[in-house]
């Protein structure tokens, strides 16, 4: 994320040293501790500023790098500018544009626009990747059918099913494959916790991280509310402790509860 054209193209070219193969440029951030520093959502402010930020990372010569893309909201308090947005980020030489058709403004609130969606479509050069509110196999296949759009991006509905994208794939392929077994889930929350672990979080610190995401785990059937809700009063301060709570709980949610199918 950034807004300052020559830090922006140091910033490019030392993820590419690191290996980067494309480097998405954050025009969605709604934080206001990013944007009042003039990033993320707020380059949607000012579409000729967002377009050379583009240019900027990018390059030019034998320093060029054209794989930049772009991730940015409908608008920041309005959507009045958004198509002269997307014109900007395409002028400016994205190679694709990722659309959350909410304003910063918004934020995670109300649904998504998916219409915005079909009309930057409908005008754009380059592939238009649809984002937001893709919560199930269903909706991945109305958000595709509806706007025309080339791919999709899943934000917060891979936390609530973490096998989204598989499932979704096999939709879009034909494949036939099983639902998650409890050792599916033992390997998401362990592997998760370790994630934690690997980048310095502390017992206390992962716990409190496992607990953030129960949030929208734990949100697919009343069992799973009322258990959530448990879950969250939780005195743990180890997080491997917590971790087996976590599955002792999944483990009797599939042996009592009646409104979810595991087969």
């Amino acid at each position: 994320m950034g807004s300052h054209d020559q830090r922006m193209w140091v910033a490019t070219r030392e993820l590419v040293k690191r290996g980067a193969y494309r480097v998405d440029l954050n025009c969605g951030c709604p934080a206001s501790r990013v944007t009042k520093k003039g990033s993320g959502a707020s380059l949607l402010k000012t579409p000729s500023v967002l377009g050379g930020v583009v240019r900027s990372m990018i390059g030019s010569g034998s320093d060029e790098f054209p794989n930049i893309t772009v991730k940015m909201r409908s608008g920041f308090e309005d959507t009045q500018l958004f198509l002269e947005n997307v014109y900007s980020a395409i002028d400016g030489g994205a190679r694709a544009i990722t659309v959350h058709p909410r304003t910063s403004y918004q934020k995670y609130n109300g649904l998504a626009d998916w219409n915005l969606i079909g009309e930057a479509r409908k005008i754009s050069t380059v592939p238009i990747i649809g984002n937001g509110d893709i919560t199930s196999v269903q909706r991945a296949a109305e958000i595709v059918e509806s706007t025309g759009c080339d791919a999709i991006m899943i934000g917060r509905g891979a936390v609530r099913n973490p096998w989204l994208f598989h499932e979704i794939r096999a939709h879009f392929t034909g494949e036939t494959i099983a639902p998650p077994g409890i050792e599916d889930e033992w390997n998401f929350w362990s592997t998760y916790r370790k994630a934690g672990r690997d980048f310095g979080g502390t017992a206390r610190g992962n716990t409190g991280r496992l607990k953030m995401i129960l949030g929208y785990y734990f949100d697919k059937c009343t069992w799973m509310k009322e258990a959530k809700a448990r879950l969250l009063r939780s005195h743990h301060v180890d997080d491997e402790s917590f971790l087996y709570e976590i599955i002792d709980v999944l483990e009797q949610h599939r042996k009592h509860c009646t409104d979810c199918s595991f087969e």
